[in-house]
């Protein structure tokens, strides 16, 4: 309502991107501002602006408030790029937390890219090396003998 009694319409909403949030009727991108009374903010950047050789910069938690510096290469949660990365930014690469790979019991970051060493039990390594998949035991169909990684003896495995 207005200061004279009179119904005012309501803005619509705008149909923000996933790296932007609606303030005001406007949006704006969630890593550079917040919303507060619908007026947008300027957030303030904790943390380096720049990195040594070897790391990347990379925003810290969801709304990326903060700043870290972190090695991609090598950094089991932020492998190939910033897991925390706005999508679709250029300026941070987008990367991959390996211990959330599913049915993996060890896994490494090398040079960028999640290596798996092995999986939970009752799974196997997929022939691409990329992810754990279901092994199947058939009855009385010997497909593969040997020791799995459990050191069990032989055992029937179906792909």
């Amino acid at each position: 309502m207005s200061a004279s009694g009179q119904c005012v319409p309501i803005p619509s909403t705008p149909s923000c991107t996933t790296s932007q949030i609606s303030c005001g009727g406007q949006c704006v991108k969630k890593t550079k501002y917040t919303c507060q009374s619908g007026v947008p903010i300027a957030l303030k950047r904790r943390g380096p602006t720049s990195c040594p050789n070897g790391m990347d910069l990379c925003p810290v938690g969801t709304w990326g408030n903060g700043m870290e510096c972190i090695d991609t290469r090598a950094d089991i949660e932020s492998c190939g790029g910033c897991i925390n990365a706005p999508i679709n930014d250029p300026f941070f690469p987008s990367g991959e937390d390996c211990t959330s790979l599913p049915n993996v019991d060890s896994v490494a970051c090398k040079n960028g890219r999640c290596e798996i060493r092995s999986c939970a039990r009752g799974f196997d390594l997929a022939q691409n090396g990329t992810a754990c998949e279901p092994v199947t035991v058939v009855p009385n169909k010997k497909i593969k003998t040997g020791q799995n990684s459990h050191g069990v003896g032989s055992f029937n495995v179906q792909r």
